[in-house]
């Protein structure tokens, strides 16, 4: 019997191996109907998976870390994205700078701030964060002129250099270890035979672009509605422990590294249950 489901995730290179594995029917054969959605903020993916509306989520396991979140979950897989970095508008000074964000306290805003405060030697205030939407919006809200620097991604750190935007620093640079996605499903889920499948077909996705390297990651890319030029230069971006070869089951020094950054701006934040409880197993 084919298992239907609907994954709520950022379009990204970063996401390279579950496009491989529903490209070339790792997911199907598994017995998995997999529908993809898109997402442009976290807000709208977080209150999505809240909803109900999806089975599987690939996000910032900090996500799960902010108030309000009302549906259980639980990661059954992390990894990397390829370096979270932070671009900036050519002639624009660091202490005076409009940092664009998907929300004020969102994933890529925290690990903006520790950037912006360890290698740019400015706090950013409050007020300097702009909400302007995901990785995607928030390139071209520098291109346009509407913020001065904010946190890409591959391909967007890629597409930012190529438009002569300049990198003020990466997650490598200040916090080596965070982990930047985690794939979740719902508490109820654990147990099924589908979280698994599901699992299984983007570790094995995962490895096999991870051995075919560059060019194999950018023909994937490439397949997905990419440029060539953008496709290779990307796939640079997610190879290496911090894109593919960081696919796999996390632990709690992963997930820690994350509370510990959330605490670093938000001192009073609590944990409302032991971390544990959001690993599976």
């Amino acid at each position: 019997m084919v298992k239907q489901l609907k994954v709520g995730l950022f379009r990204s290179a970063g996401s390279v191996h579950l496009m491989a594995a529903a490209d070339e029917d790792r997911l199907a054969q598994a017995g998995l109907d997999v529908s993809i959605d898109w997402v442009t903020s976290s807000d709208q993916q977080l209150g999505r998976w809240d909803s109900g509306e999806y089975d599987v989520m690939h996000s910032s396991p900090d996500h799960l870390l902010r108030p309000g979140r009302r549906r259980d979950p639980v990661i059954v897989l992390g990894g990397g994205i390829g370096e979270l970095a932070v671009y900036m508008r050519a002639g624009t000074e660091v202490g005076e700078a409009r940092w664009g964000v998907d929300a004020a306290e969102s994933a890529f805003a925290l690990v903006l701030r520790a950037i912006v405060e360890d290698v740019g030697g400015h706090a950013v205030a409050p007020e300097d964060l702009i909400p302007v939407g995901g990785t995607q919006q928030r390139l071209q809200a520098l291109l346009d002129g509407q913020v001065d620097g904010a946190t890409l991604s591959p391909p967007f750190s890629q597409m930012a250099e190529r438009n002569g935007l300049r990198r003020l620093g990466g997650h490598l640079d200040v916090v080596p270890e965070y982990l930047s996605t985690v794939v979740v499903v719902s508490r109820s889920a654990i147990g099924s035979a589908w979280v698994d499948e599901y699992r299984e077909a983007l570790e094995d996705s995962a490895r096999d672009l991870s051995a075919g390297g560059r060019e194999r990651i950018a023909d994937v890319l490439e397949r997905n509605g990419w440029s060539r030029e953008v496709a290779e230069d990307a796939a640079e971006g997610v190879l290496g422990p911090a894109g593919v070869e960081g696919i796999k089951v996390p632990s709690l020094d992963n997930l820690q590294a994350v509370i510990a950054l959330r605490k670093r701006f938000y001192p009073d934040w609590q944990l409302p249950g032991p971390p544990e409880a959001l690993l599976a197993g």
